[in-house]
């Protein structure tokens, strides 16, 4: 049997392929804010998931077993527009964690919240989520302001840390549903 591009779209990529470009970052702010951060996210990743191994030892010989997982810090690069309304709520947001003259707060419920990242379908239906427990912002990268540089929009990069995330597993038709009444879960065993 030899290679059928039409086997392969009919098969392989049924739907098209999901697109990097189709995503949606709503974060939520420990205080009171209007700003909604999907307008403004440029870029971004769907999160990664690292499980270690343990090395054990017996006769002469290594068994692995699996040992912690972890979760890698998130980044997201955002557009900054003139009135600094997002970078000025992100700052407030680091300044609300640990601030340069006070000690920050010490109950984490206080500065740690919720964000999501959604992976949309070419027809505009949200089809995957990420949903971040406990994020908080840890650093917010400088902004190059330069007289030579001209047609360009200045970004800013965030990194935040979260506990852990939870993601929806379902499959289904992206043209014809979407995770909207659907809520990310963990794999319970």
């Amino acid at each position: 049997m030899g290679f059928s591009i039409d086997d392969f779209k009919s098969n392989g990529l049924k739907f098209g392929g999901a697109r990097p470009n189709l995503f949606e970052i709503h974060l939520i702010f420990p205080f009171n804010t209007t700003i909604d951060s999907k307008w403004l996210a440029k870029s971004s990743f769907l999160p990664a998931s690292i499980t270690t191994s343990m090395n054990i030892n017996y006769l002469g010989r290594s068994f692995k077993f699996a040992g912690e997982r972890t979760f890698p810090q998130w980044t997201v690069t955002f557009i900054n527009d003139e009135n600094f309304e997002l970078r000025n709520e992100l700052e407030k947001w680091v300044d609300h964690v640990s601030g340069f003259k006070k000690i920050g707060q010490t109950e984490s419920t206080k500065y740690q919240q919720d964000a999501s990242i959604y992976q949309i379908s070419t027809s505009g239906k949200k089809i995957k989520q990420y949903k971040f427990y406990g994020l908080y912002p840890v650093t917010l990268t400088d902004i190059a302001v330069s007289w030579d540089t001209s047609n360009a929009i200045e970004e800013f990069t965030a990194t935040f840390d979260y506990q852990y995330y939870e993601t929806n597993y379902e499959q289904f038709d992206p043209t014809t549903s979407s995770i909207d009444s659907r809520k990310p879960t963990s794999i319970r065993f």
